[in-house]
């Protein structure tokens, strides 16, 4: 079961709602051994304290933040627990993470507007232009968001990131039409991806974050994707269902 945390940032500050003791206990003794990320990245340092509750809370064997490790495309990893997969993301409005059993990635995205959409939407495969150009200009900015975020989380669960084309793989909704019709955003999306060896079966699950302006996607091997994102925020603790 992939398991989905997001902690939203407090309004006009750049630090999350709440700061959790675990977390920040085991990012600190982490920045004390010498193995901690830059202070200055202030979005990175709360992802990591995001990740690190989120342990807390899945393997309460594990004690603390464990040592971090980057494979060859970059991607971090766990080198003491190789089964124990994550992916971390953050936007204006909040942090997030992903964790598994299997290869995960996650993204997400401020819905904001964006100078140069349809420019990027040109890197994107054939079938998701033509989704652009059936969709109505009033939703087209939505969209936008969802395929991003589906793409983003597909590169990152991949491990290659962007080094993998843009082109070269499409994310479409299973029923086109929930796109635009304003009757909620689709959850089920096919993905097409040729590997080298075959197709990899990856699952994607999106989520709007309506309250926080975002929208937020996983992808992972794993079959099981949660529902349910987990809200880390103290002062008023709830799930978002979606």
């Amino acid at each position: 079961m992939v398991r989905v945390y997001f902690r939203p940032f407090r309004p006009g500050r750049g630090k999350a709602v709440d700061t959790c003791p675990a977390g920040e206990r085991a990012v600190l003794l982490w920045e004390e051994k010498g193995l901690a990320f830059s202070r200055k990245n202030e979005s990175s340092r709360e992802a990591r304290l995001l990740l690190a509750e989120a342990l807390c809370r899945e393997f309460p064997e594990i004690e603390g933040l464990p040592p971090m490790e980057k494979d060859v495309w970059g991607k971090p990893f766990f080198p003491d627990y190789p089964h124990i997969y994550f992916s971390l993301s953050h936007t204006g409005t909040g942090v997030c993470c992903a964790l598994g059993s299997a290869p995960v990635g996650v993204d997400v995205e401020e819905r904001r507007p964006r100078k140069y959409q349809e420019q990027i939407l040109r890197r994107f495969s054939r079938e998701e232009q033509r989704l652009w150009d059936q969709t109505p200009p009033k939703e087209r900015e939505r969209l936008f968001f969802q395929l991003w975020v589906l793409k983003e989380s597909y590169v990152k669960a991949d491990g290659r990131g962007l080094r993998i084309p843009l082109d070269s793989f499409s994310v479409l909704p299973m029923d086109w039409e929930a796109c635009w019709t304003g009757n909620g955003m689709p959850q089920a999306w096919s993905m097409a991806v040729a590997d080298e060896g075959g197709e990899k079966e990856y699952d994607l699950r999106l989520y709007d974050m309506e309250e926080f302006s975002s929208v937020l996607a996983v992808c992972s091997l794993d079959k099981e994707i949660a529902e349910q994102v987990c809200m880390f925020d103290l002062s008023a603790k709830q799930n978002l269902s979606k």
